[in-house]
This record gives structure tokens, C-alpha cells and sequence, in this order.
């Protein structure tokens, strides 16, 4: 019961914080510890003026990260790990990259396909596309697809 506890209070705690970094800050900060626990490197790059996200997106959003992050962690014996956030003006692209050995998704054993079904569940529930590709022999690529409306963009900061 005590370990439940701690769990539930961490992950409340994690949640909280995200919610008071902005999504880029996140990002960067789980990628930094995922990569540093499992050996391998992370790098973060953003193209385009970021928007905001809803919470509930920014949580969905993170929540996908972290499962392709341990996947990566889990079965991909990657060295480095490649996280683009890209805006445009009507979408948002999470696009991870790892140079890990791949797999084939047709092959998938269905105890490993576990965490790709929840990554799909999580994407819906936000109206969001994921597509995975992947092969054996040459690591894998996930790309989350968020269609966005004008109206979730910050206006720039004037300088």
C-alpha cells in the first residue's frame, strides 16, 4: 500500500509540473533523464512558433513520449534518439527517431505490441494519427500527428 501510494503521489506530482512547463521544457527534460537511465543520447529540436496545447493534449502528448521512450529503453539497444517538435499552422508533429535495431510490425510479438495499442488509444483520445514505421535492421521512426485549430496558437511575444 505504501508503494502504491508513492506511485500515485509522484505521478500527481509529475502531472502537476507538466502542467507548469511548457511543452518544449518537457520534452527535454524527460528525454534528458530516459537517455541518461538507459545509455542512450537524446536530442530535442523545435521548428516553428509552438502553440499551446491543452493540458489534456500536453498530457496525452507526454504520455506517448514516455512509452516510446521505454520501448526505446526496452527493446531498441539504440545509442541515439532523435525528438523533433514541429508547429505548423494547423498541426502539431511529435516525431521521434532511433537508430536501434528495429522491428517488424507484422512480427510483433503480442506481448511487445502491448505499449503500441495503448501509444494508438492515447492518440484517439485526442483526435491525434500515430504512425510508426519501422524495420528490422533500421531503427524506428513514430510520428504523433495533432491537428490543431488557429486559435491554440500564443500570439509571438513582442519585443
Amino acid at each position: 500500500a505504501d508503494e502504491a501510494y508513492e506511485q500515485v503521489r509522484d505521478t500527481l506530482d509529475e502531472l502537476r509540473t507538466m502542467e507548469q512547463n511548457g511543452l518544449e521544457e518537457d520534452v527535454q527534460s524527460f528525454a534528458s533523464q530516459a537517455g541518461s537511465r538507459a545509455g542512450f543520447s537524446t536530442y530535442v529540436h523545435s521548428t516553428g512558433q509552438p502553440g499551446t496545447l491543452s493540458h489534456r493534449q500536453n498530457r496525452q502528448v507526454m504520455y506517448i513520449l514516455r512509452e516510446i521512450l521505454n520501448n526505446v529503453e526496452k527493446h531498441a539497444d539504440a545509442q541515439n534518439v532523435d525528438i523533433h517538435l514541429l508547429w505548423r499552422e494547423n498541426e502539431f508533429r511529435l516525431i521521434v527517431r532511433d537508430d536501434g535495431k528495429g522491428f517488424s510490425l507484422e512480427k510483433l510479438p503480442r506481448d511487445d505490441a502491448y505499449g503500441l495499442a495503448i501509444m494508438k488509444e492515447r492518440s484517439r483520445a485526442i483526435i491525434a494519427q500515430l504512425v510508426i514505421n519501422s524495420a528490422p535492421g533500421s531503427g524506428t521512426e513514430i510520428t504523433l500527428i495533432l491537428p490543431l485549430s488557429l486559435s491554440t496558437f500564443a500570439e509571438p511575444k513582442s519585443q
